[in-house]
């Protein structure tokens, strides 16, 4: 069944067996569930200025090939004329949980590089627009904030171009994020003042963090490291520079950052620190019970992750990761178990108290 709202702006619904077709412009408020999904986005989404789209936890959101341009939705760049984007002027909740994530990614079938523009924030109604444990993968820029203030938290930002552009006195809230394995740049900003804390920004193509040396950013209790070209382009030059350690005794910079491997469980760092863990024994002069010394030395190499007990969860920290516990350590960040923040999507609360 096909049908299309009576209107110049209107918003396209294909009804299929497995799923929906969307795009064009909603003009009304509308809820995505993730038990009439997956929704197929084959044409531009532009969110009108005072309405609202809600996207429920465990939505899945596939992007295809573009199938064409709605005049009324306006292009930003080339590459926007040529792919298909979400584009936010209203209002987008898209709160997913932890084990419920949203995804935002490529239909296996779409070869195009990028396969998509991203999900854009233009003068977005800011009061409830959040971004909150939803994976997003696949285009060009992930996420795109023009001046708005949109809070993004607890998102996993992959294989993009870019990860999250801030520009023209853009100020989104970006905490908790993993945001790895993006081309040109983990995070970009232009004459903007977004503020970047609790992040894994690690192991980017080219750059971390890449600023126009004029914005005022705020970049505090992040982890930076392993990124191909350089952690920081741009930037303040403080930002990276080790001057002082935190309570676990690592080395950070002025504005607590961490320049470490995050060291995820599973990962080759978590084996080889695993393995130089079990080969360290306790020194003997400090062993009074040899016996039973042996026996636990004997089942050191069953030890588990007891900070993260399920370890099939996508970037859980290990045991030996330095982003444990070295967070912004202040109440409105603390894990849900009262606990200081851990770095990452696995910390900080289920939901920020707005106050």
């Amino acid at each position: 069944m096909h049908y299309r709202l009576p209107s110049i702006f209107c918003c396209l619904i294909v009804l299929t067996s497995s799923g929906k077709e969307v795009g064009g412009v909603l003009t009304r408020n509308t809820r995505w569930n993730a038990e009439e999904g997956p929704f197929y986005l084959t044409s531009d989404l532009l969110v009108a200025k005072n309405v609202r789209l809600t996207i429920t936890a465990g939505t899945r959101v596939v992007v295809g090939a573009c199938a064409g341009k709605d005049t009324a939705i306006r292009q930003y760049d080339d590459v926007d004329s040529r792919t298909v984007s979400i584009k936010i002027h209203g209002t987008l909740i898209c709160c997913g949980k932890g084990e419920k994530r949203i995804i935002f990614a490529p239909d296996s079938s779409c070869t195009a590089s990028p396969a998509w523009y991203g999900i854009i924030f233009h003068k977005a109604d800011e009061q409830f627009t959040e971004i909150t444990y939803a994976d997003i993968t696949g285009a060009y820029c992930g996420i795109s904030v023009i001046r708005c203030s949109p809070t993004i938290r607890n998102a996993v930002i992959e294989h993009n171009h870019i990860g999250i552009l801030c520009s023209d006195n853009a100020s989104a809230r970006v905490y908790n994020c993993v945001i790895m394995s993006n081309n040109a740049a983990g995070l970009r900003v232009v004459e903007a003042n977004p503020c970047f804390m609790n992040n894994i920004i690690s192991f980017n193509r080219n750059i971390g963090l890449w600023c126009d040396g004029l914005s005022k950013v705020t970049c505090a209790f992040n982890c930076i490291s392993g990124n191909g070209d350089g952690d920081f382009f741009e930037c303040d030059p403080e930002l990276g520079l080790p001057v002082k350690k935190n309570k676990r005794g690592d080395s950070v910079d002025i504005f607590n950052n961490l320049r470490f491997d995050p060291i995820f469980s599973g990962s080759i760092a978590d084996s080889t620190a695993r393995r130089q863990d079990i080969s360290l024994p306790t020194e003997k002069h400090l062993i009074r019970d040899t016996a039973i010394a042996a026996v636990l030395q004997s089942g050191r190499e069953e030890t588990k992750d007891v900070r993260n007990p399920s370890l099939g969860g996508r970037y859980r920290l290990s045991q030996y990761s330095p982003c444990i516990d070295a967070g912004n350590p202040s109440g409105p960040f603390k894990d849900r178990d009262g606990s200081r923040n851990d770095m990452g999507i696995w910390g900080g609360p289920e939901v920020i108290n707005r106050k």
